[in-house]
């Protein structure tokens, strides 16, 4: 119990002292926290391997009244990312944010809202704790207070909390229906009770969650949220935050267990990455085409938890990890090159070799990951992605976004074209210590991890999976990637043309997206009552 209670409520505890005492030796807590977190974390994580599972609920209730915690290896890889995360944001921001007690405030207050999600095992809590970090990632986004980040943040706002309360009227029908809000519960009870209320109840989550992860046709939100927040916050938007959805996905597939509903998700999926994928590659932003990728990406780990092979659902959930990582990584080393630079147009920054060369690491580490370069982190999942059983064969589509994957960030890599370094930009040179430790440190981690990742996918799924044939296939595959992505870049995008004016900055509007929610979700809806 102390343990659990202890990841959850000790960042909002050590937030509020650091808000109280407005010290700046204060704020070193945060940093204490962290470590205190992780000695929590490493003993649930031995609980869990031992016992498959630990729980508990608070007041001494019976679980099917009472809040209960329960933590299982989905919890514990998602609490690894939050603790991961959290710690080098701190990191990151200490040259410059340091000193502002608000945003440290709000910073470990997300953490323990975060800790508290991946652990809530009743569908209300899960309401209430969205919630919360919904309300707190808005204020993040909106705090630097200029027109862009306060529009951005307000529709933040505005389309989650159109989810969540979609979410509360999903809840509503199947507690009227079960008699319960527990997760284990309803899991047991839904098999003998399955109605049109249930399913409709159902309907309603999957559709917030479907909002929370930015699926298609209600995504246009994320571009503008991750792309306005600080760096460090976008991070954790495009990294953890959007994972609510995908980590609710896999509860709601534990629950209800594999029906047809489930290639309602593929098509989604599929829909959502392809087109994610082809707005990141028509936009000039450095953020926004991560922001865009990150669209993509879910996409792409949805298809993967729909697989009817357990190589495949492992492949979505091991990539919904790596995401985290590369794209965190992305994210860290875009905001410090925009600092830098002054300039958020890949048209227009440059300088780039006369930076700290551990930013330019970074960032090319990061697009060797997220495009599945050999030997890299994204190569084993989206391999295991591509092995996995879907209703049809979806290499082709996996092919078409990886491809689309590597042409994006080649674009981003033209920033090493032009050279021209001004005095301003050289006096930033030096503001960024704390900025390269952030990136250098989540580099390092990022090798750590892919070589436990190789022996893991080694040992469960044979030699075979890591053979000499299986190396060959990745390394034919990405050179394939990588020859198509130069030539359309030479085709559509190396001279101004007519195409590329025409492309840049391509969007989807919030006013379409709004009026697909509703068919959206009638469409869900009409697909779950077919599956009963």
């Amino acid at each position: 119990m102390l343990t659990i209670t202890g990841l959850i409520f000790s960042p909002i505890i050590i937030s509020i002292i650091i808000f109280v005492y407005n010290r700046r030796t204060v704020n070193y807590l945060a940093y204490l926290l962290q470590i205190i977190n992780m000695v929590f974390l490493i003993d649930l994580t031995m609980k869990v391997l031992s016992k498959g599972y630990y729980s508990f609920v608070y007041g001494g209730f019976d679980k099917h009244i009472g809040i209960q915690m329960y933590g299982d290896i989905y919890s514990i890889i998602f609490l690894w990312m939050s603790l991961i995360g959290f710690s080098y944001a701190l990191i990151y921001i200490y040259d410059n944010k340091f000193n502002d007690v608000k945003f440290i405030f709000f910073l470990l207050f997300l953490e323990g809202v975060m800790n508290g999600l991946f652990l809530a095992n009743d569908i209300f809590t899960v309401f209430i704790l969205i919630e919360l970090s919904t309300i707190i990632a808005g204020i993040l986004i909106i705090y630097q207070k200029d027109g862009n980040s306060v529009k951005s943040g307000i529709f933040y706002l505005l389309y989650n909390t159109i989810g969540m309360t979609i979410y509360l009227l999903g809840v509503i029908f199947i507690y009227k229906n079960i008699g319960s809000l527990n997760i284990q519960y309803i899991k047991e009870m839904v098999p003998t009770n399955y109605n049109t209320e249930i399913a409709l109840g159902m309907g309603m989550i999957i559709t917030s969650l479907s909002l929370k992860s930015a699926l298609f046709p209600v995504y246009s939100w994320l571009p503008y949220a991750h792309s306005a927040a600080p760096s460090s916050i976008s991070a954790l938007l495009s990294g953890l935050v959007v994972k609510i959805g995908i980590f609710g996905f896999i509860r709601i597939i534990s629950v209800f267990g594999e029906s047809q509903f489930m290639n309602v998700f593929l098509i989604l999926g599929i829909i959502t990455s392809v087109i994610g994928v082809l707005f990141a590659v028509f936009q000039t932003d450095i953020k926004r085409i991560m922001a865009f990728s990150t669209i993509s990406q879910i996409g792409l780990i949805l298809i993967a938890i729909t697989s009817s092979t357990e190589i495949g659902f492992w492949g979505g959930v091991l990539h919904s990890m790596n995401h985290f990582f590369f794209k965190s990584l992305l994210f860290l080393s875009a905001g410090a090159i925009i600092y830098m630079s002054g300039d958020r147009s890949i048209k227009k920054i440059s300088g780039m070799k006369s930076f700290n060369p551990l930013i330019s690491i970074g960032l090319i580490f990061g697009i060797l990951s997220i495009t599945g370069a050999p030997f890299f982190l994204g190569s084993i999942s989206k391999l295991m992605i591509k092995r996995g059983g879907y209703l049809f064969d979806i290499k082709p589509i996996l092919y078409f976004i990886n491809c689309g994957t590597v042409l994006s960030y080649f674009r981003i890599l033209t920033i090493y074209k032009n050279q021209d370094l001004n005095e301003n930009k050289l006096s930033k040179y030096k503001k960024v210590k704390s900025k390269v430790l952030a990136i250098s440190s989540l580099s390092i981690l990022m090798i750590l991890v892919y070589i436990i990742e190789f022996s893991y996918v080694k040992r469960v799924y044979g030699l075979d999976m890591m053979g000499i044939n299986i190396l060959m296939e990745i390394i034919i595959d990405y050179l394939a990637y990588v020859i198509v992505a130069v030539i359309l870049y030479n085709l559509a995008f190396k001279k101004e043309n007519i195409l590329s004016r025409k492309v840049d900055n391509f969007n989807f509007g919030f006013r379409e997206s709004n009026l697909l929610l509703i068919g959206y979700m009638v469409f869900i809806l009409g697909v779950l009552k077919v599956a009963m």
